[in-house]
């Protein structure tokens, strides 16, 4: 049936008859997915899990169809980064309407991300596009559906749809914050500057560090530090940045419940910071190749962000006139990473 709906429209279609087939055929870079829910061997939702964990394929806009009505099912849906939900049955007029207003929601934003990141001289690349996209198609999608279903919605639909736009909107606000931090550290070192200027106290930057990565990782109780007085010569902003970057990679690879150790010493007119977590480590050949846009192992670990962490806390170790260290850990399992400041006389 969507065959003869699309293919009179210029729309060249492909099928898969099961969800392990559709992901293997979304390997083919198609322009759009159209995936029925209830599947015979893998439903829809797990489809769409599967099909965002190859790489080449998370930029790739997906629409649910389903005889399922519940809002509890479009809402879980939206949460995956499904950009629209049509249930069955359906007329003609409603898939292409569907699918043309899909294409041009997404073709808008990846314009828009295109042309911002042409000003700064960025290459694009599907996986981060993919990104910064997904966030905003959550909450749009919450959006919507509040806005067609607000005379029948519950309180406790409501609050969760909510959950859903605040979700996406804290996850859009980290990778901004993210991106811009590192335009401005590549600005900084492109103009040969030295120096981050100002002073702080380690205890209040590894603490407004750690918070900051428990918050984003969700993993409170894990962390645990042990760091000696001292004053830093930098500035507290660019310590808690660089620091919560690599606090926040040891939670994301250490399994839950597996501390992530902050260990902090002076050392003649520096201080070094040691994070050291248990997973799955660095090759020597990625340790040499760091760099922005760049995850290792997404093919092993799903990732959310923009790969660029490690970068961040290097180029704020090379301004302040510092380094950062990338080395196994001494127990042989996870990676320890060391950054090394200037601290105050």
């Amino acid at each position: 049936m969507l065959r003869e709906i699309l293919e009179p429209s210029g729309h060249e279609v492909m099928e898969a008859e099961t969800g392990a087939s559709g992901v293997q055929l979304a390997r083919r870079g198609p322009d759009l997915i159209l995936c029925d829910i209830g599947l015979p061997d893998m439903d829809g939702y797990a489809t769409l899990e599967a099909i965002h964990g190859i790489r080449e394929c998370r930029g790739i806009p997906c629409v649910f169809l389903t005889g399922r009505v519940s809002r509890e099912d479009q809402r879980r849906a939206m949460a995956l980064g499904a950009d629209d939900f049509i249930t069955k049955p359906f007329v003609h007029r409603e898939i292409l309407e569907a699918v043309e207003a899909c294409q041009r929601r997404r073709q808008a934003l990846k314009e828009e991300v295109e042309r911002w990141t042409a000003q700064h001289q960025r290459r694009l690349s599907a996986q981060w596009a993919h990104e910064l996209i997904t966030p905003i198609s959550m909450i749009l999608g919450a959006l919507d559906m509040a806005e067609n279903s607000l005379e029948v919605l519950s309180r406790d639909e409501l609050r969760e749809l909510l959950r859903i736009m605040r979700m996406g909107a804290e996850r859009q606000n980290v990778l901004s914050r993210k991106l811009l931090t590192h335009i401005d550290l590549e600005r900084q070192l492109s103009a040969h500057a030295t120096g981050l200027p100002g002073s702080c106290a380690v205890e209040a930057a590894v603490a407004g560090a750690v918070a900051r990565a428990v918050r984003e990782e969700g993993r409170e109780g894990d962390v645990h530090t042990d760091c000696e007085p001292a004053t830093l010569a930098v500035a507290q902003s660019s310590v808690e940045d660089a620091l919560a970057e690599l606090v926040g990679n040891g939670l994301k690879f250490s399994p839950a419940g597996h501390r992530v150790e902050v260990t902090g010493r002076r050392s003649d007119r520096s201080y070094k910071i040691q994070v050291q977590d248990e997973g799955p480590g660095m090759t020597e050949a990625q340790r040499a190749s760091v760099a922005p846009y760049q995850q290792f192992g997404r093919s092993r670990h799903e990732q959310q962000g923009l790969g660029l962490g490690l970068s961040i806390a290097d180029k704020i170790a090379k301004l302040s006139g510092g380094r950062l260290v990338l080395q196994d850990a001494p127990s042989g399992r996870g990676l320890l990473a060391e950054l090394e400041l200037p601290a105050s006389p």
